[in-house]
């Protein structure tokens, strides 16, 4: 086990907030085709990096780059209207620096990182703020 430093997140809010949509994630991943995971792998380099690092930018970008992934290889995580819409909107919304839905897809809930300063978290419906600390993470219903 290796011990992150947590010092690159005390700039930015983190918030999961639900799609308002239930799923079994069982079913969802019987849709999803086997691909090369190796992309995937690399993603996840950058992102332990970055955190090492203090690289705020490069772990965003990392966010985001497997949500593109995913959204690529595995369409049907987004089949819904409701999950495209929300999407679209984090992806338009200033403050928001990436976000990507957590899970097998198809419903759940989005996993956000905004910066501190700049985005109002009242603004998001449904959601929950994750606050972290040396000694684990904490969620607090908004």
């Amino acid at each position: 086990i290796t011990y992150l430093d947590q010092d690159m997140f005390h700039d930015i809010d983190m918030h999961l907030m639900f799609t308002g949509i239930k799923r079994g994630s069982t079913d969802v991943l019987k849709k999803t085709i086997k691909t090369d995971r190796s992309y995937l792998l690399k993603i996840l380099g950058t992102a332990h990096r970055a955190i090492t690092k203090k690289d705020l930018q490069n772990f965003a970008e990392s966010v985001k780059l497997g949500w593109e992934h995913k959204k690529r290889n595995t369409p049907h995580v987004i089949d819904s209207e409701e999950i495209k819409r929300i999407d679209h909107s984090l992806s338009a919304k200033e403050g928001v620096i990436a976000h990507r839905l957590c899970g097998a897809g198809a419903g759940g809930y989005f996993l956000i990182l905004s910066k501190r300063t700049l985005y109002d978290p009242l603004t998001l419906k449904n959601s929950i703020k994750i606050d972290m600390c040396q000694d684990g993470v904490t969620a607090v219903k908004i």
